[in-house]
């Protein structure tokens, strides 16, 4: 009689130890659970990458200070890839704000160096494939973006050096000429100064070694 309790009670703790079938009811809750939460991960990006545009677009020299406390707001740093593919398009319609868009980088630089070094790759990769496929207003908008963060101390001038010798490949090219000259007026002082103070450290390097 004892035994069989003992079988029984054994029985019974290994039927609750057991794991319990997933049925299909639970199958599609977590289904959904999973697609709406994709939904809601989507609208929240569409909702972000809208108020950075508006932000962007109202930006002026008197607010660009609160308006980069307001974009920090934001969680940039998670956001950096939206960031910046939102201040590359702002950019590239409103060209005329792009010393404005180049400081506001710079302010973040100081901050969140990583940010601003992916905006610079990205907007390098927009200049080669505007370049490639001849898009002069990308291109064109490109080179005058890296030229104010040339001039903002974001990018270095070697890369000014670079764009040039891209734009200068084919000089018969009209437009490619005109960028180039854009380009140079926003940024060449700059190189040139950074050019001679790199040349005068050479020299100066090289008169020690050979007194």
């Amino acid at each position: 009689m004892e035994l069989s309790l003992e079988k029984s009670d054994t029985r019974r703790r290994f039927k609750q130890l057991a794991p319990r079938p997933i049925t299909r009811v639970k199958i599609l809750k977590h289904t959904k659970l999973v697609e709406s939460s994709a939904k809601y991960q989507q609208q929240s990006w569409e909702k972000l990458k809208k108020r950075f545009a508006f932000f962007l677009s109202i930006v002026t020299e008197e607010n660009v200070l609160l308006i980069k406390e307001r974009i920090y707001k934001f969680n940039i740093v998670r956001a950096k890839g939206l960031f910046c593919s939102s201040i590359l398009e702002a950019q590239l319609f409103q060209t005329k704000n792009t010393d404005l868009y180049a400081f506001m980088v710079s302010l973040i630089n100081l901050d969140f160096p990583n940010i601003a070094e992916l905006l610079l790759i990205r907007c390098i990769w927009q200049l080669k494939s505007g370049y490639r496929q001849h898009v002069i207003h990308v291109y064109s908008s490109s080179a005058i973006f890296i030229a104010h963060l040339i001039y903002r101390g974001v990018a270095d001038v070697s890369l000014g050096l670079d764009v040039l010798k891209l734009l200068f490949r084919y000089p018969t090219d009209e437009d490619l000429i005109k960028t180039a000259v854009m380009f140079y007026t926003i940024c060449g002082e700059k190189m040139k100064k950074k050019i001679s103070e790199s040349s005068n450290s050479i020299h100066s390097a090289s008169y020690v070694t050979e007194f």
